[in-house]
């Protein structure tokens, strides 16, 4: 379960996007720029370990910036591993906010050819403005619509009122 404590600072971070969001909406407003102010307190809100504030050694941190997965005999990299005792849980890609995931073929293949090729149940597809999880073993096909396999889809506005189902899948 969120904390009141937590819950508060959600809203804050989603009032602070809402009031901006034209800014963040523009092309140069870059995704580093989105998961420092956004993406990495998101994830801390719902107990990950961004920052490895525990002092782990790599092979246990919760979560892997720019982690590594093995597709088609090249590595890629997704921005975000989260890990449970070193055990892979699910891949977060990231976009700025200027790239509409929704509808976005590409950001969308990308990001299930991680999870199908690491054989993750789900993953995640953020611009923080859009939160979307996929099932990721449905086998990814160049091409595909970016609802094949969607299996839950998140607006900032929702996160407030959604807070315990996104809470049940991300925790």
């Amino acid at each position: 379960m969120i904390s009141a404590e937590k819950i508060e600072k959600l809203r804050i971070l989603v009032s602070r996007f809402r009031d901006n969001v034209s800014d963040y909406e523009r092309s140069d407003y870059n995704e580093a720029q989105l998961r420092s102010d956004y993406i990495n307190p998101f994830l801390q809100l719902f107990g990950w370990d961004v920052d490895n504030s525990q002092g782990l050694p790599q092979n246990l941190r919760e979560v892997i910036q720019e982690g590594k997965v093995r597709v088609h005999e090249r590595n890629k990299k997704p921005d975000y591993v989260c890990r449970v005792r070193g055990m892979r849980k699910y891949f977060i890609e990231t976009k700025k906010p200027s790239i509409g995931i929704l509808s976005d073929l590409k950001s969308a293949f990308q990001l299930r050819r991680y999870g199908w090729s690491a054989r993750m149940p789900i993953s995640v597809l953020t611009n923080f403005k859009d939160l979307v999880i996929y099932d990721c073993r449905v086998i990814p096909k160049e091409g595909d619509d970016p609802r094949i396999a969607r299996i839950h889809h998140f607006t900032f506005n929702e996160y407030e009122k959604k807070i315990d189902e996104i809470y049940e899948i991300l925790s």
